[in-house]
């Protein structure tokens, strides 16, 4: 009796253990980002054929956050799993997305380096050049929700002025 007692309390740590290592993360945006975030999808994800995916890069600096959105095709997904495991995600309107933070690629190895070598002697190791151009949906803000930087690639631009 002794050993079925304790054999189930082993697998109901082990069951505990991997649901705490699967579990997500969920981060959620000030409201008025929120909002914003959720506007540029709705347009972006129609524009967008199926087989398009998307992950959101998160980065601080010292006085805002910039969020990302980066889409990818299909056949880019491999090479985009090699580097985007995470377990973190964003909340936008009732759906997740996968986020990466900026420190996850900061010393992220290219794929060609197999041989990292030895502590003392690793020599000059490339990191990963990931695409996030300029052309992606950005918006800037602080933790309260102020927005002082949108950039949305759907929305009309207006015409410069003073031509």
């Amino acid at each position: 009796m002794k050993k079925l007692t304790l054999v189930v309390m082993l697998m109901l740590g082990l069951m505990t253990i991997t649901k705490a290592q699967t579990a997500s993360l969920q981060y959620v945006l000030p409201d008025s980002v929120e909002v914003h975030v959720n506007k540029y999808l709705s347009v972006a994800l129609q524009e967008n054929p199926s087989n398009y995916k998307t992950y959101c890069l998160l980065e601080k600096n010292d006085s805002a956050y910039s969020f990302t959105i980066v889409f990818y095709t299909n056949s880019q997904q491999l090479d985009i799993n090699n580097w985007l495991k995470t377990n973190r995600v964003v909340l936008i309107n009732d759906k997740t997305y996968p986020v990466v933070l900026d420190y996850d690629i900061a010393f992220l190895p290219t794929d060609d380096v197999k041989d990292y070598g030895t502590l003392g002697k690793r020599g000059h190791v490339n990191v990963k050049i990931f695409g996030v151009g300029a052309s992606n949906y950005n918006i800037q803000f602080n933790l309260h929700g102020r927005i002082f930087y949108e950039y949305d690639p759907y929305a009309p631009r207006k015409a410069p002025t003073g031509w």
